[in-house]
């Protein structure tokens, strides 16, 4: 930046009551006060983009007392989201403008948050599990959630080594626990018999006045939110003697919002005294126990039901029956297209047919390459590593039974979309509909191609 434009930065801050603090390596640091409506708020104002493709940093050093102690766009160290990444251009030849919009805009959602209840209360449920994952001074547990049984009360953790520590992963499937250990580029995962307890609500998080810290604000807050899943806590640690097998206890809830996951550590002591009796730890946990820290759960839901529908407008492929004609230099890129949206999961299946070698010449065009070479295509592409942890592929008994099909131009009895090289070898009459097992005519698309790729 030239010294005119510095110039001009410097002399707007100062007019506004910052003062420099530190400069380094292009990142300069100022602090001063905004005047919003209810008073002063002391913030830092750091720029280390003088392009502005990341905006200004602004910190609340010292919150007044006339601001909540939850807020919503402010981050646990006291950050303040002003601006949605990308919402606004800021001018990069008029560092003095830009900045002057940033404060504004700072000052407007501070007034907002001090004057406006509703508008505090609606952002934050909108926002409510960056509050309850990030927004906090102590990190939050990693867990993975896998497919998980309907209507089942709870569901073992599995441990996975990975080359950054241990992940815990919750899910009913073992056999989709160990596709997760193999994404992650492990060994068979370790079982556990430590349940996590699950819960379902249809009513969204009520905003308490502070995030609860401890065990007894939990119960307090989960009272004024659903009283449902209030109960059915408490009667679990009142009547199911295996949460006392373990150190800690974790509860696990589906909101609309997304999971919401808790725990705590157990007392000793307490914990082995009180085997026999859940209603003695529970009794505890309501007087001198009910000080303890909580534990907060990060739950990232990995099951093929919310990954593979995550951004479409319709439904995914899950429990659908798909046959792929060719895994040459389209074949081969739509499969990994087609897995990515659900194909193969679930009841459903993808079975790619292709009975001939990868050739060494077009080893650039297919997604396989060169260590595929004098490999048979459709078996080679099977054990290809996948676009998503999940296993899609249908494997063929015998090599005839895939060419049969190919050459008889048989789609399969729930078949729903083509994708073939060989088109013009496959019968009219089976290109252009299938019948299903209700005997209802079903029309599919095609991706025609000649084969030799771009």
């Amino acid at each position: 930046m030239n010294e005119e434009r510095l110039g001009d930065v410097l002399r707007q801050l100062t007019t506004r009551g910052f003062v420099a603090t530190g400069t380094r390596a292009g990142r300069r640091s100022f602090e001063g006060h905004l005047q919003c409506s209810k008073g002063a708020v002391r913030i830092q104002l750091v720029i280390s983009d003088w392009d502005f493709l990341e905006y200004p940093t602004i910190t609340i050093v010292d919150p007044p007392s006339f601001l909540p102690k939850l807020m919503p766009h402010v981050y646990g160290n006291g950050g303040l989201c002003y601006f949605r990444r990308g919402a606004v251009v800021l001018d990069r030849y008029d560092p003095a403008l830009a900045i002057a919009q940033c404060l504004d805009q700072a000052k407007e959602v501070l007034d907002q948050i001090a004057t406006n209840p509703d508008y505090r209360s609606g952002d934050i449920q909108d926002e409510f599990l960056a509050h309850w994952v990030l927004g906090q001074a102590t990190s939050p547990w990693l867990v993975l959630k896998g497919s998980i049984d309907q209507n089942s009360v709870s569901a073992n953790y599995s441990l996975i080594e990975t080359g950054v520590g241990r992940r815990a992963v919750i899910a009913s499937d073992m056999a989709e626990v160990e596709v997760f250990a193999e994404a992650l580029g492990n060994t068979a995962p370790l079982r556990t018999n430590c349940k996590c307890w699950l819960f379902q609500t249809a009513i969204r998080p009520t905003v308490p006045t502070l995030m609860p810290a401890t065990i007894k604000e939990l119960f307090i807050w989960l009272k004024e939110w659903d009283r449902k899943v209030y109960n059915g806590i408490q009667a679990i640690l009142e009547k199911e003697p295996a949460y006392l097998g373990y150190s800690f206890v974790t509860f696990a809830i589906d909101t609309p919002i997304g999971w919401l996951g808790f725990g705590f550590d157990l007392d000793q002591v307490t914990r082995l005294s009180s085997k026999r009796s859940p209603k003695l730890y529970k009794q505890y946990l309501h007087g001198k126990g009910g000080s303890r820290s909580l534990l907060r759960l990060y739950i990232t839901d990995l099951s093929p039901s919310f990954v593979h529908s995550r951004n479409l407008s319709f439904a995914d492929l899950r429990d659908k029956h798909i046959k792929l004609v060719g895994c040459g230099a389209i074949g081969s890129y739509l499969a990994q297209s087609l897995v990515r949206l659900g194909a193969g999961l679930g009841r459903g299946s993808l079975i790619p047919t292709r009975q001939t070698l990868q050739n060494a010449g077009r080893g650039h065009r297919p997604s396989l390459c060169l260590r595929d070479v004098h490999i048979n295509k459709q078996v080679r592409l099977q054990y290809q590593p996948r676009p998503a942890p999940h296993r899609p592929f249908r494997r063929r008994g015998q090599e005839g039974e895939a060419d049969q099909d190919k050459r008889e131009g048989s789609v399969g009895e729930h078949s729903g979309l083509l994708s073939s090289r060989h088109e013009r070898r496959i019968p009219s009459r089976s290109r252009t509909r299938f019948r299903t097992r209700r005997g209802h005519d079903v029309a599919f698309p095609h991706l025609v191609s000649g084969g030799h790729g771009p």
